[in-house]
């Protein structure tokens, strides 16, 4: 793919000075006309001066007529945020991008205008099957915007199907990379929104450069299991997070019994031998590990 350096059309005209020039000349060959008419019917008018009025009459009205038409033929009107690109003979000649009224000479081509404003690119939920990992369901919204319209006119055919698919291309390669839940201070899609969001934004941008595209923003929108593990992962978590909950249940209730039995032996309260040590330490623990609320009897 040939990249195109954007350049300025090198002179753009104001179209409001042909338009002008045009209006003039209209109207100084229509004086000219209608002289050389009322001369034509005055009776001291020979025929060869007839002749040549008919003349002057055919100049002028192609001057006053085609002229001001060929002047004019290519003027047009750029709007805000709008860009167009011209050539000649097939050459690339330069594009337009400041907002106004131009002049175009009728033997250059000019391409539809395009818009420069942020585009939104959406890519909505795509199935990423991580090896040694379990699937899951990504997506993100992508704006972007057109800073080489020479590059997006000549080099990409159908620019919407191209930037959506080179997005989904780009988040399939990215989610790849990284887990979705990382240990420590491992990059994760979870844990590491700061950084994920710049990854993500320099994976699509190197892949919208060739199209004459810049990434402004770049955010996730959808990150979870697939449906068919979504259950079973949700166990999971259920289970880790009771693990560790029940963490400093279990180092309170050991400080617990060893307080307990402590001030039991030193209190001269009751003597345990180990089996009655152990029957003891098994009953506190299961009225401590209860998940039942304490009844009053």
């Amino acid at each position: 793919m040939k990249h195109i350096d954007e350049k300025p059309v090198p002179f753009a005209i104001s179209g409001w000075y042909t338009t002008i020039a045009a209006i003039f000349l209209f109207l100084f060959c229509a004086c000219e006309t209608y002289g050389l008419y009322q001369d034509y019917d005055a009776l001291n008018v020979t025929e060869s001066e007839k002749h040549f009025n008919w003349i002057m009459l055919i100049v002028y009205t192609v001057l006053g007529i085609g002229v001001p038409l060929a002047l004019t033929a290519g003027n047009t009107t750029l709007q805000t945020n709008k860009s167009m690109v011209l050539t000649f003979m097939g050459k690339y000649v330069g594009t337009l991008k400041s907002p106004g009224y131009y002049a175009i000479p009728f033997w250059w081509r000019t391409y539809s205008e395009r818009d420069l404003s942020i585009k939104t690119i959406r890519v909505t939920g795509i199935t990423v099957n991580k090896k040694g990992e379990n699937p899951i369901i990504i997506g993100c919204d992508i704006f972007c915007y057109e800073v080489n319209t020479a590059i997006a006119t000549f080099n990409i055919q159908n620019l919407d199907d191209y930037l959506q698919s080179k997005a989904e291309v780009a988040l399939r390669s990215f989610a790849m990379q990284h887990l979705v839940d990382g240990k420590n201070d491992e990059v994760s899609l979870r844990g590491s929104a700061e950084k994920i969001i710049e990854e993500l934004q320099k994976e699509i941008s190197a892949e919208y450069k060739n199209a004459g595209y810049k990434v402004d923003k770049a955010t996730l929108t959808t990150l979870s299991f697939a449906p068919e593990i979504a259950g079973m992962m949700l166990q999971r978590q259920q289970a880790k997070a009771m693990v560790e909950a029940r963490g400093p249940i279990a180092k309170g209730a050991i400080l617990i019994i060893q307080e307990t039995l402590r001030q039991l032996e030193e209190k001269n309260v009751a003597t345990f031998n180990d089996e009655q040590k152990q029957a003891l330490v098994a009953g506190l623990l299961i009225s401590l590990y209860s998940s039942h609320s304490v009844h009053r009897f």
